[in-house]
């Protein structure tokens, strides 16, 4: 340390090596504080994407029919 402080370029080493911690440490809290909360889908929402599924032919009426009830009996 002694000889950093009598060194300008060691002394500016330092602070910048203290910076990228710094830097480093808050990339890290951003990625933290942007993850979504998870959600839950209320049965409402199931049954809409559901009824979405079937009026585009993704689903045939008795897939629809079966997730469909399944949806309003775990209400």
């Amino acid at each position: 340390m002694r000889d950093a402080a009598n060194n300008v370029a060691g002394g500016a080493g330092i602070i910048m090596g203290m910076n990228a911690g710094n830097g480093a440490a808050n990339l890290m809290n951003q990625g933290q504080q942007q993850t979504p909360p998870s959600t839950v889908e209320s049965p409402m929402e199931k049954l809409k994407k559901l009824k979405e599924l079937f009026e585009m032919e993704l689903i045939n009426e008795e897939e629809f029919s079966a997730k469909k009830k399944e949806i309003l009996d775990s209400m």
